[in-house]
């Protein structure tokens, strides 16, 4: 129906221009597809699969600044890669309403953490060179892997918990720890949707409409956050995922 349609193409947009900015599009294309009638379980991977597009394209708008980031963080991605798989593996093999129960508190825990990180950044004494270190590229993987886990069962706020992992690692400017979070994320459910894809877990009806309006979304979102100065957009990412987070407890 067209009615579908539309709202399958107009939450896809919702949810890219909020993934790329910040993360937590899930918590708008999630709903959508219940709302269209798809179970659950479907509902979550199938709203991976049609926000991937533009996660990579958010990524792609990025591309400035990952090229100049060390590539100690982009050895990052492999952690990014294999939570992202077991994170899918997870969502099918278990049922989602205890997980769900914790997403509220995990986006509203991440948002805080991301306020918080230029004061505890400030505070933190770690050097260049001990970053380098076996244990702080393990402990970092760590984190990464955590967060990338969750992105792939969920996903509801895993851009508010990268975001905020990333800085408490130290990795510099908002605007790279963004770039980051977008190769991760779009890195992460890339993982998940090759599982979704082999159990057949997606609903194919409405993956084209809401893929096509992601794809716009994520695309425009990324070439408008690399214009925002950093202290406006630490807000805007705060405010966002606050105001998620209490929707969510709603």
């Amino acid at each position: 129906m067209l009615w579908k349609a539309l709202v399958a193409l107009l939450a896809g947009f919702g949810g890219g221009v909020l993934n790329t900015l910040a993360g937590g599009g899930t918590n708008l294309t999630f709903p959508a597809l219940l709302w269209l009638g798809v179970d659950p379980v479907r509902a979550s991977s199938t709203s991976t699969v049609c926000l991937w597009l533009g996660q990579a394209l958010g990524a792609l708008a990025y591309r400035e600044q990952l090229r100049t980031a060390p590539r100690v963080w982009l050895l990052f991605s492999i952690p990014a890669l294999l939570g992202g798989w077991l994170g899918g593996w997870l969502l099918i093999r278990t049922p989602g309403e205890t997980f769900r129960v914790l997403v509220p508190y995990l986006v509203l825990g991440g948002s805080l953490l991301l306020a918080c990180e230029p004061w505890l950044r400030r505070r933190m004494t770690v050097g260049e060179h001990h970053r380098a270190l076996l244990a702080w590229r393990l402990g970092g993987g760590g984190v990464i892997l955590a967060v990338s886990v969750y992105g792939g069962y969920y996903g509801a706020g895993m851009g508010f918990l990268m975001l905020a992992a990333l800085g408490l690692l130290g990795v510099g400017s908002l605007q790279r720890a963004n770039a980051l979070k977008n190769l991760f994320g779009s890195l992460l459910n890339l993982a998940a949707i090759v599982f979704f894809l082999v159990v057949g877990a997606v609903a194919w009806d409405l993956v084209g409409f809401m893929m096509l309006g992601a794809a716009l979304g994520g695309y425009l979102g990324g070439r408008v956050a690399g214009r925002i100065p950093e202290s406006p957009l630490r807000l805007v990412i705060v405010g966002l995922g606050l105001g998620v987070g209490v929707l969510l407890l709603i």
